[in-house]
């Protein structure tokens, strides 16, 4: 795993608006009612392959957890709120997590929604998940788009029903995903538009959500159908007689509406429907689907390579996303790169800012769908206040105003500068007035906040070191020298006096590269793993006690370099 941060904080709760805010076109008057109290049930499911009581309210967790998934329905809140302690944020994060996964743990990680892949028994996932994330609203995941035999429960049910199916022009079953099942773990394409399998589908649904899962992920709803010619030999196996690249929308949203109309009859109306996935190249199809349903994922909405323009550009899937966020459905923003690097997380995490639109967009930046394949990072959970208006084109770059701070965004593939509004300061509070961004990379700015205290700032050679570390020369460098870290577990370190109060540390130095970039910090007694790139000043926060409290700084790879820690007190809560 990449980052690392001791204990997990609690997400916000949901709060609802006034009711009739509530936009959902597909809602039923049953859908509208109060949260009935939810059953728990046993029963098995189909996932893809991959690999208490609150004091203050009285309630239980699980009555708090389903009073949320209700409220969600009838609207996300649009401000940010405060939950057992834990500091107020603007971003709200999603963790896709599937296949059979023991612990859902990411180190630091404050998770507000849970997509997970639901096992025999069928809330083994879900008590494991809410065990990691016990505020987050947690989603069973269902495929709809091919099945197998092997898949528990299944094989007497498609033994009797052949015409649930897609076949090739010869009659053989239509194989997909070819290029990674094949034998006894071969999968075949399912006829969507066969209301038998639509309710088989459904029943399935209502087993989830019986055992207790706050909502439901229908994977591989796709807009644009992988049954094409060009995907002939290489996704499936031969084009299906039954459906053809224009009806599959059509028969796609056949099945949502039977599934959701299914799950609301068997008293389930208030668990939100998300399926995976809507694309910016299919705008209209898109919109369609989100009529039928609650909430889509965008899979592989962003990387850094994505260019400007075009269809499916950075422009048009921010556009995408803002639209689906003021029409009032969730969406999962989910950006898969071989990188999670600070640099590229943040550029991915500044777009998600720019389309923000109260709570209900939901940001995930992982190499994959599993917890070790994400890392969390410190401007995740920065509180810049709410939006200030859709994001602006300004000296070559987007940005948007917050109450509390400023986002820019370069996805053009050369630099550029912009002269920004006053009153704006970085991580450690240093004012800044202009800004240039090169190609691909992004900034998050805070208002200066007139409550925070003085700075204090400590260079890294003037640290009492253990292990091996020299002081070199670096250019860029505060005094024009480095702390370098020869060997992992090599450590610098003091004591500093403080009042009682809350403060920010923010650690400067640099990385030689990805394998050379990270530490271990530890200010108090809070100790948090974390990354140097360019454009970032990695931070952490803590509520100290006062007196004298030891801080650190140990290295986690050998080659990466100190330059200075600067401590600022913050304004009271």
């Amino acid at each position: 795993m990449g980052g690392a941060e001791a204990g997990t904080r609690t997400p916000k709760p949901l709060r609802a608006q006034a009711p009739e805010a509530c936009v959902f076109a597909n809602f039923t008057t049953s859908a509208r009612g109060s949260c009935a109290a939810l059953s728990r049930e046993r029963a098995t499911l189909y996932h893809r392959d991959s690999g208490g009581v609150n004091t203050e309210t009285g309630l239980t967790r699980g009555v708090r957890r389903r009073a949320a998934a209700a409220l969600l329905l009838c609207f996300l809140a649009a401000s940010p709120t405060l939950v057992g302690g834990a500091a107020p944020r603007t971003a709200r994060h999603c963790l896709v997590a599937l296949g059979t996964i023991r612990d859902y743990h990411v180190p630091g990680a404050r998770y507000d929604l849970v997509i997970v892949s639901p096992e025999t028994p069928l809330d083994a996932a879900l008590k494991r998940a809410r065990r990691a994330h016990p505020d987050a609203l947690v989603l069973g995941y269902l495929n709809t788009m091919d099945m197998n035999e092997l898949m528990p429960g299944a094989r007497s049910a498609l033994r009797r029903n052949e015409d649930w199916f897609l076949h090739d022009a010869t009659g053989r079953r239509v194989q997909v995903r070819i290029d990674k099942y094949q034998g006894s773990r071969a999968r075949y394409g399912m006829n969507v538009s066969r209301t038998g399998y639509q309710d088989f589908l459904a029943a399935r649904a209502i087993e989830i959500l019986g055992a207790g899962y706050d909502g439901l992920h229908l994977d591989n709803v796709e807009t644009d159908s992988s049954y094409h010619p060009r995907h002939v030999g290489s996704f499936i196996s031969a084009l299906p007689v039954e459906l053809d690249h224009e009806s599959w929308p059509g028969a796609e949203r056949a099945m949502l509406q039977r599934i959701r109309a299914k799950v609301t009859e068997a008293g389930f109306g208030e668990r939100p429907i998300v399926i995976n996935d809507i694309r910016s190249g299919e705008p209209e199809v898109s919109r369609l689907y989100l009529r039928e349903v609650e909430g889509a994922n965008c899979e592989n909405w962003l990387s850094r390579d994505r260019p400007h323009d075009g269809p499916f550009g950075w422009k048009a899937k921010v556009d995408q996303a803002a639209e689906v966020a003021r029409g009032g459905k969730i969406l999962n923003l989910i950006c898969k790169t071989p990188s999670v690097g600070a640099e590229e997380s943040l550029y991915l995490f500044a777009s998600y800012l720019l389309a923000l639109d109260g709570d209900r967009l939901y940001f995930y930046h992982g190499s994959g769908y599993r917890p070790e394949s994400t890392r969390w990072h410190d401007f995740y959970d920065l509180d810049i206040g709410r939006p200030e208006g859709d994001m602006a084109r300004r000296d070559g770059l987007y940005v948007r105003g917050f109450t509390a701070g400023f986002v820019a965004v370069n996805p053009f593939d050369g630099a550029r500068t912009i002269t920004l509004p006053e009153g704006l300061v970085d991580a450690a509070y240093e004012p800044v007035s202009s800004l240039t961004l090169k190609a691909k990379s992004a900034a998050l700015l805070m208002r200066a906040d007139p409550a925070a205290g003085r700075r204090v700032i400590i260079e890294g050679e003037d640290l009492a070191l253990t292990g091996r570390a020299v002081v070199q020369a670096r250019e860029g460098a505060s005094g024009g020298k480095v702390l370098r870290f020869e060997e992992a577990q090599a450590e610098a370190g003091t004591k500093v006096d403080l009042e009682p109060g809350r403060y920010r540390l923010v650690v400067d130095g640099f990385g030689e590269n990805p394998q050379a970039d990270a530490c271990f910090v530890r200010f108090d007694r809070v100790e948090k793993r974390i990354y140097f790139a360019a454009g970032h000043r990695p931070f952490l926060e803590v509520q100290a006690e006062g007196g004298s409290r030891p801080l650190s700084v140990r290295a986690a790879e050998p080659g990466v370099m100190l330059d200075r820690l600067v401590i600022i007190r913050l304004a009271s809560r």
